[in-house]
């Protein structure tokens, strides 16, 4: 199982970055539900992404790749992306949900968002790492359709120490 679950993230890293680099990401370590990989992007630079699978998805219901979200961290700055595992509605963003707090995404491929900007990033982060057990993302597909996905927060906090001490 944890194979498995290794070779889905590696998928996923690979469909994150999807831009060739010097080298595929390597997996670091595992915290919990998140998988912290580092990227060299060659001349000495390079980027961790902490992935995460949801635990649980609700409301979707038809064939799509395995969904994932990624921290990815750089100089100090994180960029939070969501992937849902289909093309998603260009009208319709999806959204981050922690807490009582609702934040949009915006979509940059047709199957992959982003926050839009390094403060909402950070807004996003801090919001999660404060006191919730979990966020959602909840998307839209071009056919019509929506997902939530379910997200654990267990293991974030050291994912995120780790990324900062190895990363910079």
């Amino acid at each position: 199982m944890r194979k498995w679950i290794g070779m889905i993230s590696a998928a996923a890293i690979s469909v994150l970055l999807a831009t060739a680099h010097a080298a595929e990401p390597k997996k670091l370590r595992t915290f919990a539900e998140w998988e912290v990989y580092l990227e060299d992007l060659g001349d000495g630079e390079h980027v961790c992404h902490a992935v995460a699978k949801p635990y649980r998805s609700k409301v979707f219901h038809g064939i799509r790749d395995n969904p994932f979200t990624a921290v990815t961290y750089q100089h100090g700055t994180y960029t939070f992306t969501a992937y849902p595992g289909f093309s998603m509605d260009q009208a319709i963003p999806p959204v981050v949900i922690v807490g009582e707090k609702k934040i949009p995404l915006k979509v940059v491929r047709d199957t992959q968002a982003l926050t839009h900007s390094y403060v909402v990033d950070l807004s996003v982060f801090n919001h999660a790492l404060a006191n919730h057990g979990n966020f959602t993302v909840h998307s839209y597909s071009s056919h019509e359709r929506s997902a939530i996905d379910v997200y654990s927060l267990e293991g974030l906090i050291k994912a995120n120490n780790f990324m900062r001490d190895h990363c910079n």
